[in-house]
């Protein structure tokens, strides 16, 4: 019976000693929790674009002082994002009806150039990219979710922010605007 008694005595305070080992620190501490909205901007509507350099597939070096004086449309993607690949032909099109007028570019996150290259050549795009095999861009912008557009003014002044799921009619209407 003393054995017995013991064991269900250790089974007990091995219990109650998991318990509060891991829900008496939650008292106390706050939790971590990492921010997947889709409001997990860093920049907003109204802020200046924040510095970067890219290479582009056209082989120019496009940095945010190259943009100003054209309203531009940065849209982050990587072509294996099921809204992404939904979102790339709407962009297109705008592209192929506004190009003149504004400039477009497309920034991947964490692809290489070859990648990208072929998604655009099987998907026949033409829109100028930038393939970044990082996130170091990206992060000057959002932590999280893509795709993302940002429609800026002649200033680098963002005026428009879409993010996963653009609507087209909406999309077009920003880019009107300028």
């Amino acid at each position: 019976i003393y054995s017995l008694a013991m064991k269900r005595f250790a089974q007990f305070f091995f219990i109650i000693t998991v318990l509060f080992s891991t829900t008496l620190p939650l008292y106390f501490c706050e939790p971590v929790i990492e921010n997947t909205e889709p409001d997990s901007e860093t920049i907003h509507v109204g802020d200046k674009l924040p510095f970067f350099t890219i290479k582009t597939s056209q082989g120019d070096t496009l940095s945010t002082d190259d943009l100003i004086g054209k309203p531009t449309a940065l849209v982050f993607f990587h072509t294996m994002c099921g809204d992404c690949q939904r979102e790339l032909p709407v962009v297109e099109s705008l592209y192929q009806k506004y190009g003149k007028e504004i400039r477009f570019v497309c920034i991947s996150r964490e692809q290489t150039d070859e990648e990208v290259a072929a998604y655009w050549e099987k998907h026949q795009l033409s829109i100028p990219y930038s393939a970044q095999t990082d996130r170091s861009v990206f992060s000057l912008f959002a932590s999280s979710t893509i795709p993302r557009i940002y429609i800026t003014d002649t200033t680098n002044t963002i005026t428009a922010i879409f993010i996963e799921k653009a609507d087209a009619q909406e999309l077009e209407e920003a880019i009107k605007r300028h």
